[in-house]
C-alpha cells in the first residue's frame, strides 16, 4: 500500500503513558494528538472527554452540552467518526432510551469496555 514507506522505531513517552493508563485508567494525563475535523466535530469530541470513567451519557446529553440540542443525529454521526477511540471515550455514550447505540468495533466490544470500566471502579 505504501511501497516507499520506511518503518523505524521511535523512542517516545507514549508507551509509558499507555502503561500508566492501563495500570490505573483513571490517571489524568496530557497527550498531544492530531485529529482532523470540523468545529462541530471538535466540540462533540471535547464534550466526550468530560464524560467520567465508568459513567454513561447519551447522544442527546452531548448535543445539549455543546448547545446544539436539535443536533442529536449529527452528534451520533460525529461520535461514530471519532478518530481516537478509547482516548476520546465514545464508548460511554448510549441512546437516550438506554440502548447501547452503536460502536465502530461492534456492540459486543462496546459492552466489554463498559463492563471493564464499571468493574475496575468496584
Amino acid at each position: 500500500m505504501f511501497p516507499h514507506a520506511v518503518l523505524q522505531n521511535s523512542e517516545n513517552d507514549y508507551g509509558e503513558i499507555a502503561k500508566k493508563i492501563l495500570k490505573n485508567p483513571t490517571t489524568q494525563t496530557s497527550l498531544r494528538l492530531y485529529a482532523s475535523g470540523t468545529e462541530f466535530q471538535f466540540a462533540v469530541w471535547r464534550a466526550l472527554l468530560n464524560v467520567p470513567f465508568g459513567t454513561l451519557s447519551s447522544y442527546k446529553h452531548i448535543a445539549e452540552l455543546i448547545k446544539k440540542p436539535k443536533a442529536v443525529r449529527a452528534v451520533g454521526t460525529t461520535i461514530g467518526r471519532n478518530p481516537i477511540a478509547l482516548l476520546i471515550p465514545c464508548h460511554r455514550i448510549i441512546s437516550f432510551n438506554g440502548g447501547l447505540g452503536g460502536y465502530f468495533w461492534g456492540l459486543e466490544t462496546k459492552k466489554k469496555i463498559l463492563d471493564w470500566e464499571m468493574n475496575w471502579l468496584k
